[in-house]
């Protein structure tokens, strides 16, 4: 199998976008359309496995509904199938942020090895693709465990497989990857105890982080505060042994 775009954040797992193709074994991820049986991939996946996923639907009344899932274990010849409920109306690009959270939130616990998601739907618009699907799964897996003893090791984590031909690989890497990355920042830089993440620290913080980008840094202190008559925020800091900062990120770019 030919790997077309392998992409890593900081402190997240691993996302691949590779042709589609549907796995022989390991752990897959299925989102499947309102049904009372299995259809499309989700069929040919029963079909794999004898009609085991048929008899899980109809005992557990599983119908892939919005935002419903069914997990199951060691069903030869694979160790474990997710499937995830996109519900009867056409999937779009919420639908697919959606599913990629949820998949997040059932797999938080998994270590090792890859997941393999089943991306190929007939019931879709252009903006539900399998970037949509790994964005919606990296933000719902952001974790902050920095000052935690029992913190993970992001090596554990598996790799997010992408089995696909809609082409979104390209827009995930230049687009959505860059975004997940700046939210990862931002919810950082907030759950930051406020001893370490004072004013001037954020303010360097930023400035580390933007170093070399097309941007400008503008920095009011205390002084540049009361000189643009800025009293709500300059009389909230001047209550702190820190004193406050205004940072302005202009863009630079076209």
């Amino acid at each position: 199998m030919t790997l077309l775009l392998s992409t890593v954040l900081a402190h997240a797992q691993q996302v691949e976008f590779k042709p589609f193709a549907i796995p022989t074994e390991g752990r897959i991820v299925v989102p499947c359309t309102e049904n009372e049986a299995p259809t499309g991939i989700a069929l040919d996946i029963d079909q794999r496995v004898n009609g085991a996923l048929r008899t899980a639907m109809l005992e557990a009344d599983f119908e892939c509904e919005a935002q419903s899932s069914l997990t199951l274990y060691a069903v030869s010849p694979y160790a474990r199938i997710d499937l995830i409920g996109l519900g009867d109306k056409p999937t779009d690009r919420n639908h697919a942020e959606n599913a990629g959270g949820l998949a997040a939130k059932l797999l938080a616990d998994t270590r090792q090895g890859s997941i393999r998601v089943l991306w190929k739907l007939g019931n879709s618009d252009e903006s539900a693709t399998a970037a949509r699907f790994a964005f919606g799964y990296l933000l719902r897996s952001y974790r902050f465990d920095r000052y935690q003893e029992d913190k993970i090791d992001p090596a554990e984590l598996p790799a997010l497989e992408m089995l696909t031909n809609d082409g979104s690989g390209r827009s995930f890497s230049t687009d959505l990857a860059h975004l997940a990355e700046g939210v990862f920042f931002a919810r950082n830089m907030s759950s930051e105890p406020a001893n370490l993440m004072y004013p001037q620290a954020f303010v360097d913080h930023v400035r580390a982080k933007f170093k070399n980008m097309k941007v400008k840094l503008h920095v009011l202190d205390e002084k540049d505060l009361q000189a643009e008559k800025m009293g709500a925020h300059w009389g909230v800091g001047k209550g702190s042994a820190r004193p406050p900062r205004l940072l302005i990120i202009e863009y630079m770019g076209k």
